[in-house]
This record gives C-alpha cells, sequence and structure tokens, in this order.
C-alpha cells in the first residue's frame, strides 16, 4: 500500500483521540481504505472496492492490532 492520508488538527479534541485503542482502530480504517478503484482477493474471489472502502474482519484486525476483538466489535 502506497501514498499517504492528511489529519485535520481538530482530531485532538475528537472523542476517538482520547483512547488510544480508538485511534488505533481509527487510523488502521483510514490507512487500509481504498483511494482508488481496486481489486483484491478475498477467498476464492475479487472484490471490487470503491474509494473510501475497505475491507473489515474483526478477528483478523485483532490479531493485526493487538486489540481485544470485542473492543474493535
Amino acid at each position: 500500500m502506497e501514498g499517504w492520508i492528511k489529519l485535520h488538527r481538530e482530531l485532538l479534541d475528537h472523542w476517538a483521540f482520547k483512547d488510544a485503542e480508538v485511534f488505533k482502530i481509527w487510523c488502521y480504517c483510514l490507512l487500509n481504505a481504498a483511494h482508488t478503484d481496486t481489486v483484491l482477493p478475498v477467498k476464492t474471489k475479487l472484490v471490487r472496492l470503491k474509494p473510501g472502502q475497505l475491507i473489515f474482519g474483526r478477528k483478523k484486525w485483532s490479531s493485526i492490532l493487538g486489540i481485544d476483538e470485542y473492543k474493535i466489535y
């Protein structure tokens, strides 16, 4: 994955910034969202994503981020 995202300084006052795990999940969402039309393999088929869409799996993200899957839920 390549590219960059922008964050606004108002984020410092947002409720999600107050909890480190919530902020980590939110940033992971931003960083994994497609920024162009994208095709990704999922199991045995190809999934087309439009800008802003992402593929989410609570258990997978839990293992990647080291956060309890029920918190992610």
